[in-house]
């Protein structure tokens, strides 16, 4: 529907699609994990047309499970393929997915501010807490890479949240 409206182009973000009206549900951005039941959002290809390769991938789940990514195609199929795959043809498309595989090109200021979130996951103060752990859970998976690196952190607080945060997407 959107494309209709937009000449054939594809919406730059998902949740454009509920700001104008296209979608009332916020639950069609979320991918459900089925080993754990965990909701992650969609990862998606911005810059697409009605004209781009049936072969395109539009989007995707977050994580591989097992080695392999369900992957939604601009003709609106949808097929599970290797991650391997995946990462080539998300290269190929020019996603911006860095995240996904290294923390080594999230902006600094970015990663400065998710270590910031995960060091007051271990505050004091239970506000703190909580609006650091719903920060991260927004941020999906371009927090992943740096949330990883504090699943064993020394601090039982951070450790135990940097654990639910990961598996709640």
């Amino acid at each position: 529907m959107y494309s209709n409206v937009y000449n054939d182009i594809y919406p730059p973000t998902l949740k454009i699609l509920k700001k104008e009206g296209f979608l009332e549900n916020d639950e069609i951005y979320l991918w459900a994990n089925p080993e754990n039941g965990g909701k992650f959002p969609f990862i998606y290809c911005a810059g697409l047309t009605e004209a781009s390769s049936v072969d395109f991938i539009l989007a995707a789940a977050p994580i591989a499970l097992n080695g392999y990514r369900e992957a939604l195609y601009v003709d609106g199929h949808v097929k599970r393929i290797p991650e391997k795959e995946f990462k080539r043809q998300a290269v190929a498309q020019k996603w911006n997915l860095t995240a996904l595989w290294s923390d080594k090109k999230i902006p600094k200021e970015k990663a400065r501010l998710i270590e910031k979130l995960v060091k007051q996951l271990g505050s004091d103060e239970f506000a703190l807490r909580r609006n650091a752990k719903k920060q991260l859970i927004s941020m999906g998976f371009e927090a992943f890479s740096i949330l990883q690196k504090h699943v064993k952190d020394p601090d039982p607080e951070i450790k135990i949240s940097v654990k639910e945060i990961l598996n709640a997407h």
